[in-house]
């Protein structure tokens, strides 16, 4: 029985000596892990700051860094002494413009490059295709920034566009069906071309009606007795 007793006691001890230590390092775990913290995030600020020196300094590498990337092609372009040779530099240049939000310059660049290069809209070649795709891309790109970004309200670049989602500032949705309309004449089957060209039409309030009939997709706007409900934005 003594022995039980003295084991039994030296267990209680032992528990209370734990719990005590316990309880004096609460304090030392919060500060360590807090110091921890700090240090992690600095650490982490750090990495951050060498891989975002490193991708400005080799922008080509990075896929996000579109403006330094056009920045860096033109550099290329003009070492290279321009001419035909470039073109499809400068095809590439307007493609990062656009990715980069710079949407009337990048406009501005095809045009450019397809009357430097004599490219007519007149005859859409498969070769020069992906030219008059990406500035109809960007003509639509230019209604969505100037209208969804520009004014926005409840139902801005919501599917279907009607009401005040419609497009104001008409110039890039007209431009795009203008183009698509165009690229359609010559690739009667690219349905992409098609489904953005109805897009275009219902962004100035022209779809069904003002949709030529062998381009029209039916049933993009909802019926008026449509069970699905309709997804609206809650502004704060």
């Amino acid at each position: 029985m003594v022995a039980v007793r003295r084991t039994v006691v030296s267990v209680v001890v032992a528990a209370m000596s734990l719990g005590v230590s316990l309880a004096c390092d609460t304090q030392k775990p919060a500060q360590a892990r807090a110091v921890a913290r700090r240090n992690d995030t600095v650490r982490m600020a750090d990495t951050l700051a060498v891989l975002s020196a490193r991708a400005l300094a080799e922008p080509m590498s990075n896929p996000f860094l579109n403006h330094a990337r056009a920045q860096s092609l033109r550099v290329s372009i003009a070492a290279a002494g321009g001419g035909p040779r470039t073109f499809n530099t400068r095809h590439w240049v307007a493609d990062e413009l656009l990715k980069a939000g710079e949407t009337r310059e990048a406009i501005g660049e095809l045009e450019s490059l397809m009357r430097d290069a004599r490219v007519s809209p007149d005859t859409i070649t498969e070769q020069k295709k992906s030219l008059f795709d990406l500035l109809a891309i960007a003509s639509l790109r230019l209604g969505e920034q100037e209208n969804c970004l520009g004014g926005p309200s409840a139902n801005v670049c919501i599917l279907p566009l009607e009401g005040a989602a419609r497009h104001t500032h008409q110039e890039g949705a007209r431009d795009a069906i203008a183009r698509y309309t165009q690229l359609l004449q010559f690739f009667p089957q690219d349905h992409g071309s098609q489904y953005l060209l109805n897009i275009a039409w219902m962004a100035v309030g022209g779809y069904p009606d003002s949709v030529p009939r062998r381009y029209l997709i039916p049933n993009l706007a909802p019926r008026a007795n449509d069970p699905f409900p309709r997804v609206r934005q809650h502004r704060r």
